[in-house]
């Protein structure tokens, strides 16, 4: 029962087709739950790591002189005793005067 018209219908892939698909897109895409769980590990690895560098680089270091390194800022020494940085003098000219800046 031909009517003249053309049909625009897309006929389903063979079921076999539709399986393999599938199959695939299994191995290719993990699991979204299993994904999340090893991102947010990983991210929470990672946050200790960045932790860690920072809590190295506050750490109070003596070189092989016994010279202690100066951080700027508040430094905790492992006995607990607190070190404060000294506050920067203030700009000045070349006879002691301050160096005034144009409003």
């Amino acid at each position: 029962a031909a009517t003249g018209q053309i049909s625009h219908a897309v006929l389903p892939p063979p079921s076999a087709v539709l399986k393999e698909c599938l199959r695939a897109r299994k191995t290719i895409y993990p699991d979204p739950e299993k994904l999340r769980r090893d991102i947010d590990e990983w991210m929470a690895n990672y946050d200790e790591k960045q932790e860690e560098k920072k809590r190295l680089a506050r750490e109070t270091q003596v070189d092989d002189d016994g010279f202690t390194k100066v951080i700027s800022g508040i430094t905790r020494t492992p006995d607990g005793l607190t070190i404060r940085g000294a506050a920067r003098p203030r700009s000045t000219g070349v006879f002691g005067e301050a160096i005034k800046t144009a409003p």
